[in-house]
Parts: structure tokens; sequence; C-alpha cells
């Protein structure tokens, strides 16, 4: 996903579009990306206990 996401900001940037959109696209996988880790930590835990 972080690969992904490098490569659509690199691309992105290179056609030069509104930083807004690029941040605010960012924000949204990067919040995505953690709230999947936590959710399969969680996950975890519950069938270990």
């Amino acid at each position: 996903m972080i690969v992904l996401a490098t490569g659509s900001f690199l691309n992105s940037s290179q056609t030069q579009f509104s930083d807004p959109v690029i941040l605010s696209g960012l924000a949204i996988e990067f919040v995505g990306t953690i709230w999947l880790v936590l959710s399969l930590n969680l996950r975890r835990r519950r069938h270990k206990v």
C-alpha cells in the first residue's frame, strides 16, 4: 500500500494536481492502512486468548 501511495503521489505531482487532493488522498489511505493493521492485531489477540 505504501508503494502504491508513493507511486500515485509521484505521478500526480508530475501532472501537477492540486495539493489538497493529493494530501487528502494520502491521508485517507494512511488512516485506512492504520485501521486495517489495528483491526488485524485485535483479531489475533482475541484468538490467542
